[in-house]
């Protein structure tokens, strides 16, 4: 007769809670492994923020335009981290003949035995070894 909060299950309130906070865990949980992939990146970036809001502060103070102080530390910003990368890649292509010069000098050296280039190292260690040990008239393989 009564519809109040006194007719309610309590078993069923508690299978309700318990269900939620699963369903809350895994939802977080999915999000995490979705986001994994860019938690490094979104972990620089606060890093970046956080170093460089004081000074966003004071430039908008200055300027008396957020969206102006905006502009010009996302110009700083980039000229501070795609300028040095443009130049490494520039200095990577005006020097490639050198490196790819330099490569094939290192990949033309014998940096091994000549038994050992057929076989990975460690096998041909042992079988080093085992010639070591063997006697010298027994036949080989």
């Amino acid at each position: 007769m009564t519809s109040g909060p006194s007719s309610l299950n309590p078993r069923g309130d508690l299978t309700r809670t318990v269900l939620a906070v699963l369903l809350t865990l895994i939802l977080i949980g999915a999000s995490f492994w979705i986001l994994s992939p860019f938690l490094l990146s979104i972990i620089w970036a606060a890093m970046i923020v956080v170093a460089t809001w004081p000074m966003m502060l004071q430039l908008q103070q200055r300027l008396r335009s957020r969206a102006l102080a905006v502009a010009l530390m996302s110009g700083a910003m980039i000229l501070v981290f795609v300028v040095p990368l443009v130049l490494a890649i520039k200095t990577l292509v005006d020097n490639a003949d050198t490196i790819v010069a330099s490569l094939s000098e290192v990949s033309g050296a014998r940096l091994l035995p000549e038994s050992e280039h057929t076989t990975p190292l460690r096998i041909g260690l042992a079988a080093n070894a085992l010639r070591v040990m063997a006697p010298a008239d027994a036949p080989d393989r």
